[in-house]
């Protein structure tokens, strides 16, 4: 997965402190200022620390395109997102009940949220600045 991010600031060990724009609801979307979706908290400017391995000269300020590896995304999204919902609706097919669907989904859930946080923390999911792209006025 690719995506442009601005240059915050580079570091001499080779990363770099990015600010990564996300609009993915807003991409084709013509209405432009008229519509408040930008405004709010998930359209906010994110940063991360992206590894630089290619060491790539960005500045302060220039576009560069950072690159997440999309088998890892689906991977950790597959986890996260589908095996609790699998493990609810199993629950509830077999148990009978929603209340058999919770109880299932419960601790998939809580297993879910600590791989997240694994794979969030150890370097599964870095990003790495593989070009320029193009700079902002």
């Amino acid at each position: 997965m690719t995506q442009k991010a601005r240059v915050i600031r580079t570091n001499p060990d080779h990363t770099a402190l990015i600010e990564v724009l996300r609009f993915p609801a807003c991409a084709g979307c013509d209405a432009g200022a008229a519509c408040d979706a930008c405004d709010r908290a998930e359209a906010r400017p994110q940063r991360a620390l992206v590894r630089n391995p290619a060491g790539i000269d960005a500045q302060p300020g220039e576009t560069v395109v950072v690159e997440t590896e999309s088998s890892r995304m689906l991977l950790t999204a597959f986890i996260v997102y589908f095996l609790p919902l699998a493990a609810f609706i199993a629950g509830y097919l077999i148990g009978g009940s929603s209340l058999w669907g919770a109880a299932a989904v419960v601790p998939t859930g809580v297993l879910a949220f600590l791989y997240n946080r694994r794979v969030s923390g150890n370097g599964f999911l870095t990003a790495s600045i593989v070009s320029r792209g193009d700079t902002e006025s």
